[in-house]
Formats: C-alpha cells, structure tokens, sequence
C-alpha cells in the first residue's frame, strides 16, 4: 500500500509483475558450436562426380538465432588424394559458400582449406550450404568442419523468461488502469458514506 496525500493506494501484484517484467536483467555468456559433416569420402572427378553440395547446421547443436549472437566461425576441408603415390598431377577445387564464391584452391591431402566466415551467413538461419566443385585431378573429400562462437543473451535470475508481446503489454497496462479505476470508485463511494453518516 501506498500512501499519497490523504488517500490510501494498493499497488496489487498485477503491477509487481508488469514491474518485473519490465525491469529484468540479461545475462550474456560464451557459447560454441562445432559441426562435423563426415560423409563416406566422396570422389571428386571429372569423369563420375564433379560437384558435390551438402550443408552444416548449427540448429542441431542448440543454436538459437533469437538468443544467440556469432562473433566468430571458421570452416576446415578435409581431402585426400585418390592416388597413393600422388603422381596424378594436381588437384584443384572451387568453393562456394551459401552461393558465394570462395575461390579455387590446389588442394592438398588433410588437414585441407580453412576459411574464415562472415557470421551473417550463419546468425539469420543456422545453416551454411558448401559446394565443392572440382576443376581439376581427382581427390577424395573426406570431411568439413564448421567452427562457431558466440554469445547467448538469456534473462537473469527471478526474471521472466523472454521479453513479453506489446499486445501482452498492453493488457496487463489495460487491466492495471482497471484496477485503479475500480479503487477509486470504491474509495470515493466509502468517503461519500463517512460523510453522509
């Protein structure tokens, strides 16, 4: 209860929660992810297999693109060459990165190419869509590895766990002012009674 002037208000647990509610804390913290596609080595060359597609997904490791903000990610290709002896010449391989065009690169046998990515093809959806293709030789590819980091934003201790819809807002505002307007009523008409008494 509150006391202002000569009147007595009740601040009602519907206002302690609209208070909590918009008052509560964040709290940030360190997060990584490491995706693996691992397929059973296939074969770039001309004569069979030229391209090959496939994507890593970050959802599967608890990504959270409401929660989660990227700082960092990097991507290692794994290949091995097809021949022992490594007297086939030398074996070339574009890459392409959600569409775009990473370069074409020799290609050695593991640990392979690694690139740096710009996070914005990983924040919106949690999928990064890689296609190799082969310019030259034949290799194996024998697996990628995607590497992210970030920071997860989550609501404090005691606090609500998102940040509530305005239309939720708005109710709870409507439903505040109704409360007050139904006290005053109930005050006003006690006063009436004390005076007429």
């Amino acid at each position: 209860m509150i006391l202002r002037g000569n009147r007595l208000f009740s601040v009602g647990p519907l206002a302690l929660v609209t208070l909590a509610l918009l008052g509560s804390p964040l709290l940030a913290g360190p997060i990584s992810f490491t995706d693996v596609y691992d397929p059973a080595n296939v074969l770039l060359d001309k004569r069979t297999n030229s391209q090959y597609s496939f994507s890593h997904d970050i959802n599967d490791d608890g990504f959270n693109s409401q929660t989660d903000t990227l700082t960092f990610a990097s991507i290692v290709i794994d290949f091995e060459d097809d021949s022992p002896n490594k007297s086939d010449g030398s074996e070339v391989i574009q890459f392409r990165l959600d569409g775009d065009n990473f370069g074409t690169y020799k290609v050695e046998s593991s640990p392979g190419v690694a690139f740096f990515i710009d996070v914005a093809y990983l924040q919106s959806d949690g999928l990064l869509t890689v296609t190799l293709r082969q310019t030259a030789g034949d290799v194996y590819f024998e697996k990628s590895t995607l590497t992210v980091e970030g920071i997860r934003t989550t609501p404090g201790a005691g606090s609500a766990p998102h940040m509530p819809e305005p239309a939720t807002l708005l109710l709870l505002g409507l439903g505040a002012a109704a409360a007050g307007i139904a006290s005053r009523r109930k005050y006003g008409k006690s006063q009436n009674k004390v005076r007429k008494g």
